[in-house]
């Protein structure tokens, strides 16, 4: 089974299987299956051999004309062309050894080739690399953005925190104040009671003399109504 160099399987001419044999005079490649069919072909001399084996001949094009080997070339046409094409169709036309097109063809190649390798190759090589640095600076960037962001966070969940304990301090010294303001208006609360219920039991007797006694503590009331006390917050 024949391979080129790690690239995919060679395979047959006449088929797709992977190729084994060769025959040299045809320039053929064939697999094992297809080898009798091949060599039944008996306008042709075979010669088949193992693919390591094969003879690398050159392979001239095919007139499309005149079904011969195409061993001239037409400079004005830019083609390849057969004997009798050159005496045909061709007579007067600039006419000249196919192999020396070959060879100056084969020279441009290589210089394109070289060129190729040396100047565009590594100019993609650069630019791969300008690439992979930019994309490092990016993320350096990212990773400062995130950076900054965590500080910020910080430093807003400080202050927050900071704000939090006022208010705590705030609710437990109103807390006190409240619970002393309770106290007192518990108090205020059972003295009315008290009062509202003595008048109301001089309103109902028939003594003159309790209602000559009587003296208002009303104003007193009022006094005790304003002394209570609040703490308000203040945040900042």
């Amino acid at each position: 089974m024949a391979s080129a160099q790690g690239q995919d399987v060679v395979r047959c001419n006449l088929c797709p299987e992977p190729v084994e044999f060769y025959c040299n005079p045809c320039s053929v490649e064939l697999c094992s299956s297809c080898v009798l069919r091949h060599m039944m072909d008996k306008s042709k001399n075979h010669e088949v051999v193992a693919f390591e084996s094969r003879k690398i001949k050159t392979v001239y094009p095919e007139c499309q004309s005149h079904r011969n080997k195409c061993e001239t070339y037409c400079r004005d046409c830019k083609a390849a062309i057969c004997i009798k094409c050159v005496i045909g169709s061709h007579k007067e036309h600039d006419v000249t050894e196919i192999e020396e097109i070959v060879q100056l063809q084969k020279k441009r190649l290589e210089s394109d080739t070289e060129e190729l390798e040396e100047k565009a190759l590594l100019k993609i090589m650069l630019m791969k690399e300008n690439v992979s640095s930019s994309n490092v600076m990016i993320d350096n960037v990212l990773y400062e953005l995130t950076e900054r962001e965590n500080q910020i966070k910080a430093a807003v969940h400080s202050e927050v925190e900071k704000m939090r304990e006022k208010v705590r301090l705030v609710k437990k010294g109103n807390k006190a104040v409240i619970s002393e303001n309770q106290s007192h208006i518990s108090d205020l609360e059972s003295k009315l009671k008290q009062e509202i219920k003595k008048n109301r039991q001089i309103l109902q007797t028939q003594q003159i003399q309790g209602i000559l006694n009587y003296e208002c503590i009303h104003e007193n009331f009022k006094t005790d109504l304003n002394l209570q006390k609040c703490v308000h917050p203040h945040y900042v």
